[in-house]
């Protein structure tokens, strides 16, 4: 994950990084994969037209390269980061249209995580609600996957930093000061479930 234009606090660390499901995006791949096989499938037809054919067929190559690379990109570059003291939502509307969010913990007033449709619910994707407090900013996190798993790790980090536990590099330390073993069972459970899902930033 590239966070190299976030600017981290000093005791601050990602804990998640969401961005869309690429299962959704199937239909923008199918029609640039279909226009691509299309230009190859009328490749000699074209040919036949000389020099105009040949433009045509470069055209047709060209606009659908450039539809996967801008899908690509935006895909990239669109993502919500969940660190241990706030949310940073990072909406990329175009390529040079984007529009970033902050909500810090103490402002949330509620995180709600929706599974929508037949699609959804077999392939368990969906939208993640934050609310703030005043009701000013509401940060939409679409189509990721196993949603409200991801609400109620939200809700959980949210409920640490209002506590005062930290982050990612603190863990340790939190595992110690648990005196009962099942609470210790339990945090580090959900960690390593976190890392399988692969919603733990392990890069540092």
């Amino acid at each position: 994950m590239n966070t190299k234009k976030i600017n981290l606090k000093q005791d601050e660390r990602i804990l998640l990084g969401l961005r869309r499901y690429m299962f959704t995006l199937f239909w923008y791949w199918a029609v640039a994969l279909f226009f691509l096989m299309l230009a190859f499938f009328l490749m000699f037809r074209l040919f036949s037209y000389g020099i105009w054919g040949s433009i045509g067929f470069v055209l047709i190559i060209f606009v659908s390269a450039m539809s996967v690379a801008r899908g690509l990109y935006l895909w990239r570059k669109d993502m919500c980061i969940i660190t241990n003291h706030r949310i940073i939502d990072i909406n990329r509307r175009g390529v040079f249209d984007k529009v970033i969010s902050e909500v810090l913990y103490d402002q949330v007033e509620g995180v709600s995580g929706r599974v929508k449709g037949i699609v959804g619910t077999i392939f368990r994707y969906g939208d993640v609600t934050i609310q703030t407090a005043a009701g000013s900013v509401q940060i939409i996190v679409e189509k990721i996957k196993d949603p409200v798993f991801i609400q109620q790790k939200i809700n959980e980090f949210r409920h640490n930093n209002l506590k005062g536990i930290g982050g990612d590099d603190e863990a340790n330390s939190i595992v110690d000061s648990l005196e009962d073993e099942e609470l210790k069972r339990i945090y580090l459970k959900s960690r390593q479930e976190l890392k399988n899902r692969g919603f733990i930033d392990t890069q540092k």
